[in-house]
């Protein structure tokens, strides 16, 4: 209630089954739209449910949220929308459980503009494990033994994100479309 413009919340949910997921976060969503937010939550079930977890995966995720975000902004811009003023685009975060908290940073890394991300649970921290060792297809053969932590070091420091060398690199190769 009340004239706006309001702070608003774009939300994706984690990334399991059952495909009703989005409905299990209505209680969330009310306590947040209680306390002056508009959300707009992701329903990308079809994203999730049977597809591997991978950083395709999370990072489509990130899309949708993006999109429902810019989606709620040009109706809160239009004059002929119920919206209108609506959202402030000031303040505008983005929030999710489990992948959708992933999706969300990643969200937050693409977009600088938004206010934070608000992130509920672990999101699969092998995604954060970097696979990057050097020569030979990343086994670190015939590279300083300090590259790989200093190459993670470096790209945290120019991503802001908390990234690491994978505890063997053969694995880490050979499994991305699991993370």
């Amino acid at each position: 209630e009340g004239e706006g413009p309001f702070p608003m919340i774009a939300f994706h949910h984690a990334a399991h089954h059952p495909a009703d997921i989005y409905d299990h976060y209505t209680s969330l969503h009310r306590h947040w739209a209680s306390h002056g937010f508009i959300v707009a939550s992701v329903d990308s079930s079809s994203n999730v449910i049977g597809v591997p977890q991978s950083w395709q995966n999370i990072s489509d995720m990130s899309t949708f949220q993006l999109a429902a975000a810019d989606m709620m902004l040009a109706e809160s811009a239009d004059p002929d929308s119920d919206l209108h003023g609506a959202v402030d685009p000031d303040l505008v975060f983005v929030s999710g459980h489990s992948r959708g908290g992933g999706a969300s940073l990643i969200s937050l890394w693409a977009r600088p503009s938004l206010m934070g991300a608000i992130c509920f649970e672990q999101v699969s921290p092998r995604l954060a494990q970097l696979a990057q060792g050097g020569t030979a297809v990343g086994t670190g053969i015939n590279a300083p033994a300090a590259f790989p932590r200093l190459f993670c070091r470096n790209l945290s420091a120019r991503t802001g994100m908390t990234l690491s060398p994978a505890p063997c690199f053969f694995t880490a190769l050979s499994s991305q479309d699991t993370a």
